[in-house]
């Protein structure tokens, strides 16, 4: 991010000030690949979307709204350059970069009325999911900069009716349910080595990704994929110290 950009991570929304007299300095346009947007950044590109109806995207529209509104104008000028070279960023869907991405996503999200899943952008979006990752490192990078959440998958009605037939049809395995739950706890003995019960835990590991990776390809049914929460704490396990993880691990039994 250029060191002459008005909007830091600490800005947390685009609000104007209506009563502030329009100063500005004409910036040198930024080049695609050294855009990198902040969250004020972010909070302004969603401001302006909301002046953007379906199918309305298009560089006649985003004229107009600059010709409207000189705080709009004044934050793009500041901050990406004229607004000739900003209407061509945000409209480069082939050689995207995060303007684009960004303006598109909420676009999708326009259409489809709530935040679009990742397996919505692969159905929807001519911008392939993994060039999102290569500009914002992760896709729940993307998510929380915009202010969604991370981890959000889909919460809709029929998908709720469905977790609850899930959960009916559990409960009527409850005897299957019970003798898992015996066998868990005799997983792990008392006497077991400090190698056997790493094994043993390197084994269930293997065992509860494969479960999670089964319910999240049986249905997108929950708001969280079990595997990418795993895969959360994992990473996290993988920067504790030694000492921390293995001092106590016969707790465990």
């Amino acid at each position: 991010m250029r060191d002459t950009q008005i909007c830091t991570e600490c800005q947390d929304a685009y609000v104007p000030d209506k009563n502030s007299k329009f100063k500005t300095t004409d910036m040198e346009n930024v080049a695609a690949e050294d855009i990198d947007i902040s969250k004020g950044q972010a909070e302004f590109l969603k401001s302006l979307m909301k002046y953007i109806r379906i199918g309305e995207l298009a560089p006649m529209k985003l004229r107009r709204l600059f010709n409207k509104s000189n705080h709009m104008k004044y934050f793009v000028n500041e901050n990406w350059g004229d607004e000739e070279h900003f209407i061509s960023l945000a409209l480069d869907e082939k050689n995207s970069n995060q303007i684009s991405q960004i303006l598109y996503f909420l676009n999708v999200k326009n259409k489809i009325e709530r935040v679009p899943t990742k397996q919505d952008m692969n159905e929807l979006s001519v911008i392939d999911i993994g060039d999102y990752e290569k500009k914002f490192k992760t896709w729940e990078n993307f998510l929380d900069l915009l202010g969604f959440d991370p981890w959000y998958r889909n919460n809709d009605s029929d998908i709720t009716k469905k977790l609850k037939n899930i959960r009916k049809a559990k409960a009527n395995n409850s005897r299957t349910d019970d003798y898992e739950e015996q066998e868990k706890s005799n997983l792990f003995l008392k006497n077991d080595t400090l190698e056997e019960t790493i094994k043993k835990i390197n084994e269930l590991r293997t065992t509860i990704k494969e479960n999670f990776e089964k319910k999240d390809s049986e249905e997108n049914y929950a708001d969280y994929s079990y595997v990418e929460m795993f895969n959360l704490l994992e990473k996290y396990i993988e920067i504790m110290p030694n000492k921390s993880k293995y001092d106590n691990i016969k707790d465990l039994s």
